[in-house]
């Protein structure tokens, strides 16, 4: 049977590896090496590139169903991902430390929180393997050539500043691109340039107000690449208003939950998603940590100078941190 949709596909072979550990599973919650998280990323990362082009969120979805299908249309876009990549269950050991009443904590855990439980004896016990980063797998991605461009601009953008699996916004499932084995996948600068012009959405989407920030110094390992943007985060979040206060990080990310604290319940029970997205770029045997930013257009109106204002604090926190510097998208 002859498919229109996959009609004259052009074709785009990689190797890539995990620079951090991914927390990707089946329908057992075991960890495996699966095309739909990549799928998913990767129509999230059109959005974010090519989101500026439309005007209001039905036009958007309209134009994302085109290319990556729905519940009653199928996807233009075929990922294939296959090779052995080992798991483990366990904790990030070689986390840098930061302490809360006078108890050291592991920066890592800190980014991964939800990911375990604690069990008495024995600390924080993760539930869910990872898979192990540095292992090389096959990634085949192939578009019919009228959206070859855009599929593997946001290709390019999820390798580049984003990843795949649960806490990917925290920087684990960051990839890396092992080598190429056919096609080509430029950078997308003018697109890029294009999408810098427009102001903010209601969607994350790359804007005027998007930022990058990336570590100075270049790390031998994962861990320490993440940890020292992980604190970086830390301290900007933690810097928005005083302890046992919750507003303003309510507009940083929603739901918070804390043990013992009396957090308002739109913040206890909303839901939004951080605007910073922490990744690991791993080239040559180092690993440098960056954290691009992506402003939104704040969804309830009365708050939304609250939320600019927010969104600049943490901006300046990571510009007066010495740790980092601001680096080109």
């Amino acid at each position: 049977m002859i498919i229109t949709r996959y009609h004259n596909l052009e074709r785009l072979e990689l190797q890539l590896q995990f620079a951090t550990p991914a927390f990707l599973g089946d329908a057992k919650q075991q960890a495996a090496l699966r095309a739909a998280p990549f799928r998913g990323m990767l129509r999230y990362w059109w959005r974010i590139l090519y989101g500026h082009q439309y005007d209001d969120v039905t036009k958007l979805a309209t134009q994302e169903r085109k290319i990556f299908g729905d519940t009653e249309t199928g996807s233009r876009v075929r990922i294939a991902v296959t090779g052995e990549v080992s798991s483990k269950i366990g904790g990030f050991p070689k986390g840098e430390k930061f302490t809360v009443k006078n108890y050291p904590v592991n920066i890592l855990e800190y980014l991964s929180y939800g990911l375990f439980k604690y069990e008495r004896g024995k600390g924080n016990v993760y539930q869910k393997a990872h898979l192990l980063p540095g292992q090389p797998f096959d990634f085949v991605l192939d578009t019919p050539s009228a959206i070859t461009a855009e599929v593997r601009a946001a290709l390019w953008g999820l390798i580049t500043y984003g990843g795949v699996g649960a806490k990917c916004r925290n920087g684990f499932g960051s990839l890396a691109i092992a080598g190429i084995k056919k096609g080509e996948m430029p950078k997308p600068t003018a697109t890029l340039s294009e999408a810098k012009k427009h102001t903010s959405q209601q969607y994350s989407a790359l804007n005027q107000g998007s930022k990058m920030f990336q570590t100075q110094q270049h790390f031998d390992s994962w861990e320490g690449a993440l940890s020292k943007i992980g604190i970086a985060y830390r301290d900007a979040r933690l810097g928005l208003e005083r302890k046992h206060y919750f507003d303003r990080r309510g507009l940083v990310a929603r739901p918070i939950e804390a043990r013992n604290e009396n957090i308002p319940k739109d913040i206890r029970g909303g839901r939004h998603p951080k605007f910073t997205f922490m990744s690991v770029r791993q080239d040559k045997g180092k690993y440098r940590g960056q954290i691009l930013t992506l402003p939104i257009l704040f969804y309830e109106d009365e708050k939304r100078a609250d939320y600019r204002q927010m969104v600049d604090a943490v901006h300046n926190s990571f510009s007066r941190n010495g740790a980092l510097e601001g680096g080109k998208l």
